[in-house]
């Protein structure tokens, strides 16, 4: 399925469908192609087809992962936040501090939002844009003499990936 997985091709022009408010209709269709039409969506030519299917810039898309603006901007601050959220797979799902990941444990997650639980302060839910805090008397940045933009990934270690 993903011969090479680079999986900022498929990732990154997530941002530009999101822009032209294609989002959702992004994410169906990836979603689409590789879990039930079996394409590599780690290829730049696959993710340009489905860029065309959706009026969005073909070549703009398929070239999303090389843009260090974007890499270093938006991609790495999702990265990050998925990260503080624990995600390491999809579908990944949280609700306080309760966490669901894959397709078989979403009944479950649903289960959880109706049951009607509140969320509140010490809950471990927070604004989106509220970003996460710092260690108490830290200035934490990260790991010293690491450039996340620059960084690539890549998933070679089971069959299928988290794409």
């Amino acid at each position: 399925m993903d011969v090479d997985p680079v999986w900022e091709v498929p990732h990154l022009p997530y941002f530009l469908a999101l822009d032209a408010g294609l989002g959702p209709a992004y994410i169906e269709r990836v979603y689409r192609a590789r879990w039930l039409e079996g394409r590599d969506i780690c290829d730049r030519a696959a993710i340009a087809a489905i860029a065309e299917e959706l009026g969005l810039p073909p070549d703009r898309a398929a070239a999303a992962a090389d843009d260090e603006e974007l890499r270093g901007g938006r991609g790495l601050r999702a990265l990050l936040t998925l990260s503080e959220a624990g995600a390491f797979g999809v579908p990944f799902f949280t609700h306080g501090y309760d966490k669901f990941w894959g397709v078989d444990r979403l009944p479950a997650f649903v289960d959880s939002v109706r049951s009607g639980a509140r969320l509140g302060p010490g809950s471990g839910a927070r604004a989106r844009d509220t970003p996460p805090a710092a260690p108490s008397g830290t200035d934490f940045a990260g790991p010293s003499g690491t450039d996340f933009a620059a960084a690539r990934s890549a998933d070679p270690g089971h069959a299928g990936g988290c794409g």
